[in-house]
């Protein structure tokens, strides 16, 4: 089969989903088929798209299957009292608690579902509940192992000059906590999420420990999507605790106590690279994304 991995309706050139599509691509032309990055929806072909769509850019899915062309959604929010990211956290203020923005965005989405013949979601915890709100086939789409991802090639843990690394978007929780651990003198370096591939990654292999911190206290999502890409690129993550635990999180330095005292006896042990290929090792072992993607498209009805 014949997958268009489309990125057009997201900003400043995709970036912000470049690794998702990456990882989807590989999963593909893992089961055997092909998979091309396009920017335009492709009609005659069966395109995937991440949510993100405004009125515009439903018009142009709807000439899309028009013409030949089959709809895959890619969700990546979380669904809440009929909208997207309705939550009620206490502290701190980000685009999280734009609820106008979110409410537009989802009725979009309902809009686009419409000519959709499957939803792909990241999130085993979101899958239900969108399985709970639409009458189309809604898959788990999971963070396994895929050949040929793996983007950093790490220096030495000599040569690293990074003691922490969070890269992300900045809530006023997070920024809390990088510091916390400034002042308890380590040097930490905390980029934005659109930061270049490159930068990034050259970031990652410099860095001793990379940091996986909740948007809010109170916050209870796991980031596979983040693990995946640590774990991918065997650098070693600690993660905050979260009331929901993902499938891959075993993987991972899963904080215990108190968070900052963690990440310091994290530090104090060294070895980063040995460990961290570690687990990655351990990761690749356990779970591969083959039988998966099988299962999703079967269940797609593709």
């Amino acid at each position: 089969m014949h997958f268009k991995l489309i990125y057009g309706n997201h900003w400043n050139f995709g970036i912000n989903v470049g690794d998702t599509f990456l990882l989807i691509k590989s999963a593909l032309e893992l089961a055997g088929h092909i998979a091309d990055i396009e920017k335009e929806l492709c009609p005659g072909h069966v395109n995937v798209v991440i949510e993100n769509f405004d009125a515009e850019y439903v018009r142009k899915i709807d000439h899309l299957v028009k013409n030949d062309g089959r709809l895959i959604i890619v969700g990546t929010e979380f669904l809440t009292k009929n909208t997207f990211n309705n939550f009620s956290f206490q502290d701190g203020s980000s685009y999280y608690f734009d609820s106008e923005y979110w409410s537009e965005r989802y009725n979009n989405f309902l809009d686009a579902c419409q000519y959709a013949s499957a939803i792909w979601h990241f999130s085993d915890v979101a899958k239900s509940d969108y399985e709970d709100n639409l009458s189309i086939p809604v898959l788990y789409f999971p963070h396994y192992y895929v050949p040929n991802f793996k983007q950093v090639i790490h220096r030495s843990d000599e040569q690293k000059n990074i003691d922490f690394l969070f890269t992300g978007a900045k809530t006023e929780y997070r920024t809390t906590i990088i510091n916390e651990l400034k002042e308890r003198g380590f040097y930490v370096e905390s980029v934005h999420a659109l930061t270049a591939p490159f930068h990034r990654n050259d970031l990652i292999s410099r860095a001793k420990i990379c940091l996986n911190l909740k948007q809010f206290r109170e916050w209870p999502y796991p980031s596979q999507s983040r693990f995946f890409y640590h774990l991918i690129n065997e650098s070693l993550l600690v993660s905050e605790q979260t009331d929901i635990r993902a499938d891959i999180q075993d993987f991972t330095l899963t904080a215990s106590g108190n968070f900052i005292d963690y990440c310091v006896e994290e530090y104090e042990k060294g070895n980063y690279n040995e460990r961290a290929k570690a687990l990655s090792i351990g990761y690749q072992s356990a779970f591969s994304m083959l039988t998966e993607v099988q299962r999703i498209i079967e269940g797609s009805g593709l």
